[in-house]
């Protein structure tokens, strides 16, 4: 997804590489052999609050969407029921917020 809005903005005046892990493209920022990267923001301010001052968030907050998503067969009702039992039950004990709070820095 990230591929394909970043060639559709930007690949007509830029050159864009792709990665098969974040981790990768953010050693290239730190070598200086690209400029930017385009990563999902939890990584990516994980990554800057442990760089030292090195790497920093520039751009719009949110360009692509929000949220996570979880992909599954659509034919696989029997996983969609218990999937969906298990999201309500942690929503209702709590686990789910304090699960949020704790890996997911925007919602703290």
């Amino acid at each position: 997804m990230q591929d394909t809005f970043a060639k559709e903005k930007w690949g007509a005046k830029n050159t864009l590489k792709s990665y098969e892990k974040a981790d990768q493209s953010l050693a290239d920022v730190m070598a200086g052999t690209v400029d930017v990267v385009l990563a999902d923001g939890e990584f990516v301010r994980t990554a800057v609050a442990g760089s030292n001052g090195e790497l920093e968030i520039v751009g719009p907050k949110e360009m692509i969407g929000g949220g996570i998503g979880i992909g599954m067969r659509p034919d696989d009702t029997k996983l969609h029921e218990k999937l969906n039992a298990a999201l309500a039950e942690i929503k209702k004990d709590g686990t789910l917020e304090t699960l949020t709070k704790k890996y997911f820095t925007e919602q703290k």
